[in-house]
């Protein structure tokens, strides 16, 4: 079975021999790496393309959003587009152009020589020019794109490493789903999401009123968790040797493939808890609830980091939202009280819905 690293060692192999002589400072992994800067107005990861357009300013070079974990930019695929590298202190990318004097060149002609620096306050790598220069891409929000400039007011781009993992976009703060990955995910290697695993569930006259969540500090490779989304992308870093076996915990069963899934079992969709009829499916690195397998929590089994209670209208679906410890009432996800709420389950039974 091949590393989690594998296939970039592969995709870069036939790229010119790598060197970083006359590295300032301390030395760098000789890794091809993606140049990235972080926007804060809309609290997303940028890297720098081997493309660009004249404007008003000069050159503006692409710019393409990159899911990001630490210091790394997650990745599902080769992505040469974004991939650079310093070879004889010159940046080359991985699609097979140069960069010199701010000009992106597809062949070798003569080139302005490059040095990598240590930025003193965070210690990530940005690159100079031999006569300290700042040679940077910094990010100009209001195009969506970087210059080729030294302009301080603009977000400067750092070297960002690859990394393989799982990226899923487009979920939409604040919302909940299942998630089942066939690599280890090791002391909260992620971003965009918080994950819990199920701790047991609560009854009130043979009814399912509620299921407890307890927060995890990192993921196992096969087994099931439930994810709360904190942004629109949800990335995590595979460390550690594959599984092709998806597991079970407390009545929360993954699978790294599509599947079929049982009648009478839940699924968590849009925010709903739903119970399956005939011809329900989950796709893969999903996970469905077996609510017979799902553990009764004592009243004296400890906290629990959030509830997903079974309490809604008659219109309306089950919620998952965050317990108030301090009195009964309850709220939606924005901290809304929710009015004329009545104990009981609300299930929505769809007998085609299939799960992607």
């Amino acid at each position: 079975m091949k590393s989690p690293h594998s296939f970039l060692t592969i995709f870069f192999s036939l790229l010119p021999c790598m060197s970083y002589a006359s590295m300032q400072n301390e030395d760098a992994d000789e890794e091809p790496f993606a140049l990235v800067a972080y926007s804060p107005t809309d609290s997303t990861y940028y890297a720098v393309k081997a493309e660009y357009t004249i404007g008003s300013k000069g050159k503006y070079y692409s710019a393409e959003k990159v899911p990001v974990v630490g210091t790394k930019v997650v990745m599902n695929k080769e992505n040469p587009e974004i991939t650079w590298s310093i070879i004889d202190r010159h940046l080359y990318s991985a699609t097979g152009k140069w960069l010199a004097e701010g000009l992106i060149l597809e062949d070798n002609v003569t080139k302005k020589t490059l040095n990598l620096y240590k930025d003193s306050i965070d210690g990530k790598y940005f690159v100079h020019d031999p006569y300290n220069n700042d040679f940077a891409f910094r990010y100009d929000k209001s195009k969506g794109k970087f210059l080729y400039l030294y302009d301080t007011s603009y977000p400067r781009s750092y070297m960002y490493y690859f990394i393989q993992g799982y990226i899923r976009q487009d979920l939409g703060r604040g919302n909940f789903g299942t998630i089942c990955l066939p690599y280890s995910v090791e002391n909260a290697e992620w971003s965009g999401a918080t994950f819990y695993e199920i701790a047991g569930k609560h009854m009130f006259e043979d009814v399912v009123t509620s299921i407890s969540l307890r927060k995890v500090s990192h993921l196992e490779a096969g087994r099931p968790y439930i994810f709360l989304s904190e942004s629109d992308t949800l990335a995590a870093a595979y460390s550690g040797v594959m599984t092709e076996t998806a597991g079970s915990h407390n009545g929360l069963v993954g699978s790294l493939v599509r599947m079929d899934v049982d009648e009478g079992m839940y699924l968590i969709n849009e925010n709903v808890v739903r119970q399956c009829g005939t011809g329900c499916s989950i796709g893969p690195n999903r996970a469905y609830i077996n609510m017979s397998e799902v553990p009764i929590l004592p009243e004296d089994a400890g906290s629990v980091d959030l509830e997903m209670r079974m309490y809604g209208l008659p219109t309306e679906m089950n919620t998952p939202i965050t317990p108030d410890k301090t009195n009964e009432a309850v709220y939606d996800l924005l901290g809304r009280p929710v009015r004329n709420v009545f104990k009981g389950v609300i299930i929505h039974t769809d007998r085609t819905k299939t799960m992607h």
